[in-house]
């Protein structure tokens, strides 16, 4: 990877991780994969990235050009272009100035269905194929069954309370805005890179956030008071709480990537009733200020 990194760019870093990462003088950089994309599309989206990090004094990412002048480059079989990022942290205040720079501004429409048939289609993946891989001869073996158990029981309530919310609201998710795949911390890469940037309700963002703890509850609550959100959004947000992201990541890099996640999933085990304490918590508090459909199994928890 270092030979690869000098020859195409004329970086040669002293350590790379697993993941891609490393850092020069005072920026993260990251080789994403981008098959997808065609030279014209990082083109257009290096563009964006340079003036959106100009509307936060320069600290946003920027996609770096290889010795051809090029976005895109070839590596052993798949395509990846270079992102930078200046080491840092961002505040509530970036993440607000974010979802409201971009309100309504992105000329995309989103979905209730298109999200439900998504988490169905990552549940169905998960249960049928990922779980194949867990060894039941391991020590963490039960320990992994009783949170993937609890975890397809959130999932699955999460999908129907998505249904019930389409069927009470309609369709169509409102408000979209510039926002996150995953945001589970306040790191400047994180929040800047664009290959992790999305359309979707900002709402999106404060799930992941909560979810991996990166904030608590009543600075959860604070945060929902700078914005103006409906019973819809608040609705289509409790479901996003429930569906668990974390766990069904660990599954998929256990799959995917040989990953040992023994450790994580027993981390994850020791704080199942910690987390459903925390879902019930904030979905009283849903329930009194946005009214949301309450669900009595969580209520009894």
């Amino acid at each position: 990877m270092k030979a690869f990194l000098f020859e195409k760019y004329g970086y040669y870093p002293s350590k790379i991780k697993e993941d891609s990462t490393f850092i020069y003088k005072g920026w993260q950089f990251k080789l994403e994969k981008v098959d997808d994309y065609q030279e014209n599309d990082l083109i257009e989206l290096a563009k964006f990235v340079y003036d959106l990090s100009s509307k936060f004094e320069y600290r946003g990412g920027q996609l770096i050009k290889n010795r051809l002048g090029q976005y895109k480059s070839d590596a052993i079989g798949q395509h990846v272009c270079l992102v930078s990022v200046p080491i840092g942290k961002v505040s509530y205040d970036d993440l607000i100035k974010m979802h409201q720079l971009h309100m309504n501004k992105m000329n995309q429409r989103f979905f209730v269905s298109s999200l439900i048939k998504l988490w169905e289609a990552r549940f169905d993946f998960i249960e049928k194929i990922c779980l194949e891989t867990i060894r039941i001869d391991d020590d963490s073996y039960r320990e992994v069954i009783i949170s993937t158990n609890l975890s397809f029981g959130l999932a699955e309530n999460a999908l129907q309370y998505l249904a019930d919310c389409k069927l009470d609201y309609g369709d169509e998710i409102p408000n979209l805005t510039l926002v996150h795949k995953r945001l589970s911390c306040f790191d400047s890469f994180c929040f800047f890179n664009p290959f992790n940037l999305v359309v979707d309700n900002p709402l999106r963002d404060l799930a992941e956030l909560f979810k991996a703890d990166a904030i608590t509850t009543n600075e959860l609550i604070d945060l929902l008071e700078k914005y103006n959100f409906s019973r819809q959004e608040m609705s289509i947000f409790m479901a996003r709480i429930m569906f668990p992201t974390y766990f069904f990541d660990l599954l998929e890099d256990h799959y995917a990537k040989r990953i040992d996640i023994r450790k994580d999933s027993l981390t994850y085990h020791k704080q199942l009733i910690r987390l459903l304490t925390k879902l019930r918590n904030i979905h009283l508090v849903l329930i009194r200020k946005y009214q949301i459909r309450p669900l009595d199994w969580l209520i009894r928890q």
